[in-house]
């Protein structure tokens, strides 16, 4: 075990004609809110279905938190001649309680700023009463949820509430979020964001000579506080479905007007009490998301940050504010 960075190397035979070095840009670029561009960046689809919105049913308000998270550095073109080199961290010291109220708060945060706008905020209890809201309950859904590519997930919703799938790959739900919004004379809403704990520095590189290649990596991890735009693909537990951080509005059946930001977007500002490093092992911690398994690529080893859960929470929240601040000003525009 060892604090700060780690190096490992891995010696591959390969056969070539000559010997050159390669080096490496991690896969996951970051720009901070200051260098979001409000035209280029910041995306609203449908922009009559918000002109005049004025009364929404907000049945959905989802937090998607990272625990475990992963970047990705890689060297050479072509598929046949890359290497990639993958560093994993893992969130330690926030429990299911802190990201549950975080997302109350996110909730009070978000409904007051929509009504300052001018929004009306159906109540959720009158939400919940709706004969349509049953068939949006999810209870038994898989909430916490991993896998190889993303790492791992743990999705918390305001009051509990449905974690209903969104519209794309869902047509069924599609016509319930209609049916919805005309029970409840309101535009059915639904909030997501992908919250992601880690920032990676990789420097890998690689060099290839008459009979060999060998790679060698330096990673580095920085607990700050970043928001993806979206989950690509196959995304559990949703199926085929792509999940966008933003916000959706759907007045009836066919339509959806969005909102969103289409770069992974840095909110400087640490909030780890210690940072851990392991090499050419998975911590426990790691292995109860057993769907992750065991062969991951340690090249660059494993952190486990561990978070001052004060600190995190309100780095988080800082976050969120910046980015629905954002988002809600695009909206006004289109008023």
């Amino acid at each position: 075990m060892k604090k700060g960075l780690l190096r490992a190397g891995l010696l591959v035979l390969l056969i070539g004609t000559m010997a050159f070095d390669q080096n490496s840009n991690n896969l996951t670029p970051l720009k901070t809110l200051d260098e979001i561009h409000p035209k280029k960046d910041i995306k609203i689809g449908s922009k009559k279905l918000f002109k005049n919105e004025k009364r929404v049913a907000l049945f959905k308000t989802a937090l998607h938190f990272k625990v475990i998270s992963n970047g990705v550095a890689m060297v050479g073109k072509g598929m046949s001649q890359r290497n990639f080199a993958t560093t994993w961290a893992i969130l330690e010291g926030i429990e299911s309680e802190d990201m549950q109220d975080i997302t109350e708060a996110y909730y009070v945060m978000l409904r007051t700023k929509l009504e300052n706008m001018g929004v009306e905020v159906v109540d959720f209890e009158t939400i919940q009463q709706a004969a349509t809201f049953e068939k949006l309950s999810d209870s038994d859904s898989k909430r916490d949820w991993s896998n190889k590519s993303i790492g791992a997930v743990s999705v918390h919703t305001a009051f509990n509430g449905p974690i209903t799938p969104p519209v794309e790959g869902n047509i069924a739900h599609w016509s319930k979020l209609g049916k919805l919004s005309k029970e409840l004379g309101a535009t059915a809403m639904f909030v997501d964001m992908i919250i992601d704990f880690a920032v990676f520095d990789i420097d890998f590189h690689r060099k290839r000579g008459m009979n060999y290649t060998s790679t060698s990596a330096t990673a580095n991890v920085i607990p700050e506080i970043t928001i993806k735009p979206y989950y690509g693909g196959e995304t559990p537990p949703y199926g085929y479905s792509p999940m966008n951080s933003g916000i959706s509005i759907v007045p009836r059946y066919g339509m959806q007007g969005t909102l969103n930001i289409n770069k992974n977007t840095l909110f400087p500002g640490g909030f780890a009490d210690e940072i851990e490093s392991f090499s050419g092992q998975m911590p426990k911690s790691m292995k109860r998301w057993i769907s992750i398994g065991n062969e991951l690529d340690l090249t660059t080893g494993t952190f486990v940050v561990r978070a001052n859960p004060a600190q995190y929470r309100e780095r988080v929240l800082h976050a969120l504010e910046q980015y629905t601040d954002a988002l809600l000003a695009k909206w006004a525009e289109n008023q």
